[in-house]
């Protein structure tokens, strides 16, 4: 049964590669008639021409930093109103003596 297993393999094979070659034949004669036949008719190729590649997108720059706000310098402090002394309180008026009834002796 393995050979004649392989006999219908090897038959398959070769029966497969004839269609094949044959198709590829026969399309290649179509071709080549279709194409002569467009240039006795003045037709255009056919064939298309690639895109052109595209060219990359321009890099951006950055953003220029921004500087820092300048630094405020503080306001000068104010110093404290002098303290005022208070006013020297006045002394009593001195008391006088009373009046002396005696006289002198």
């Amino acid at each position: 049964t393995n050979k004649a297993a392989e006999y219908e393999i090897e038959a398959y094979t070769q029966t497969k590669t004839q269609k094949t070659t044959r198709t590829l034949e026969e399309n290649t004669n179509d071709y080549s008639e279709n194409k002569s036949s467009e240039n006795k008719r003045g037709v255009e190729g056919t064939e298309t021409t690639p895109a052109p590649a595209t060219t990359a997108a321009p890099a951006t720059t950055a953003a220029p930093a921004t500087t820092a706000a300048l630094a405020t310098t503080a306001a000068p402090t104010t110093t404290a109103a002098p303290t005022t002394t208070a006013a020297p309180t006045s002394t009593a008026a001195p008391t006088t003596s009373a009046a002396s009834t005696t006289e002198p002796a």
